[in-house]
């Protein structure tokens, strides 16, 4: 082996760790923990190494892409690892400038001096030279501190710990705003929901009290006209013809006021959020096998936890009420299947039926130019609830329709709430 064999050993293990730590997976692997080995192997002091692992580490352009509490989690995660934290905590800020942990690690984390020492980062009124065991450093967005990142280190690594900390701050603060902007949103469409449930109300009483009305006063019309026309007519040849025709309008109109029935039935959104999931899919489902004779099957895996919204109720129920229209009246299937599963990632929910099948991408086109919504109704339910749609066809079948709705992961819930123009007892900085 060659002198300088070693070395170039050294430096191979240090690039494959240093590339680990832009991964997905830093903070959860253990590449911190590497990269802090492979580089001290280099001859760089501990210091100087976890300054450099720390950073390169917190500021892991991959982490853009988590989920918002994933990504706090793994900086601080990654902070406690490099610079030997006892413990950490990160604030964000409320209306009314109150002040809410959002993830934390150690002991005392989430102490009234550690919120206090939030609240005053918050107000601006943090002063590092001043620090001591528990150390502050703002969490900053254009210009404004959205939270705080509080944490307790060892005497020797406050310097370290401090700029580390303020490495971090970027991650979190995009994290931050991103879960704020996800509240609000999520707001917005349980009012877009609201409303729309006001309207569907309201179009529910008018169908009902309107055209399902008038489709009954014509049924008994056409009845009225069957017994007279019954009595006055006397041709035997073309009495039977006549009296058929009539009898066919009376089967149309009885099969027009039960449509009429079922779509008035489904505006009744209200009821989707009294009843038990289970309990509305399973009469849709025997809505199909008692009407049309067709085999249909209703499974759930999993059972379904509280973050499904009412909002995601509701396309659940609405997608599948579609879906299998669409095998009751398209198809000629004998047999479908619905399946309800909860898997951690969310809901996933698929009707597939053994009829004849269809090219998907032209019938998408044909609709559309025909202004039905549909499929494309169904998809654009979905996708406004940051899911995923899919149709899989063929001709001659099978047809798989398949949604998935992911899990909403509301903000953690906030512990006392401080106000920070709320003035405080007199205490001793450390």
């Amino acid at each position: 082996m060659t002198p300088d064999e070693p070395t170039s050993h050294a430096a191979s293990e240090l690039g494959a760790a240093l590339a680990a730590l832009r991964s997905h997976d830093v903070a959860g692997n253990g590449s911190v923990g590497a990269a802090l080995d492979a580089l001290r192997q280099t001859g760089v002091d501990d210091e100087a190494s976890r300054l450099i692992v720390g950073t390169i580490a917190l500021r892991n352009l991959s982490l853009l892409e988590l989920p918002h509490q994933e990504a706090i989690r793994r900086q601080i995660a990654t902070l406690e690892r490099v610079a030997g934290l006892e413990a950490v905590s990160i604030w964000t800020v409320e209306l009314g400038d109150r002040v809410r942990c959002v993830a934390a690690r150690g002991k005392h984390a989430t102490s009234r001096r550690a919120r206090e020492h939030a609240q005053d980062v918050i107000r601006s009124e943090w002063e590092p030279e001043r620090q001591g065991p528990i150390q502050r450093v703002p969490v900053m967005r254009n210009d404004h501190p959205v939270g705080a990142i509080v944490f307790r280190s060892p005497t020797g690594r406050r310097e370290l710990a401090r700029a580390l900390a303020l490495e971090a701050g970027w991650v979190v603060a995009y994290a931050l705003e991103r879960s704020t902007l996800l509240a609000a949103s999520e707001e917005r469409l349980q009012m877009v929901v609201q409303a729309s449930e006001r309207r569907l109300a309201r179009l529910t009483f008018d169908m009902h009290d309107g055209p399902a009305q008038d489709v009954l006063a014509l049924l008994s019309e056409v009845r009225l006209l069957h017994r007279h026309l019954s009595d006055t007519l006397e041709d035997p040849v073309r009495k039977p013809t006549i009296l058929g025709r009539i009898d066919d309008l009376e089967a149309r109109l009885l099969a027009l006021n039960a449509d009429l029935r079922e779509v008035i039935r489904s505006f009744q959104t209200p009821g989707l959020l009294e009843r038990p999931l289970e309990e509305v899919l399973a009469d849709e489902v025997e809505n199909v096998r008692s009407r049309e004779g067709i085999a249909c099957s209703l499974e759930f895996r999993g059972r379904l936890s509280e973050s499904v919204t009412a909002s995601q109720r509701i396309a659940i129920v609405r997608v599948i009420q579609e879906a299998l229209t669409n095998v009751r009246i398209h198809s000629g299937a004998e047999s479908a299947r619905v399946v309800v599963a909860q898997n951690p990632g969310g809901v996933r929910i698929e009707v597939a039926d053994d009829g004849r099948g269809f090219e998907v991408e032209r019938t998408l086109v044909r609709e559309a130019r025909r202004g039905r919504l549909g499929l494309l109704g169904m998809a654009e339910r979905i996708r406004l609830l940051g899911g995923t749609f899919d149709v899989r066809s063929k001709p001659g079948g099978p047809t798989v329709v398949s949604a998935h709705l992911p899990e909403w992961r509301p903000a953690e819930a906030p512990g006392p709430l401080v106000n920070a123009r709320t003035p405080q007892r007199h205490r001793r900085r450390p």
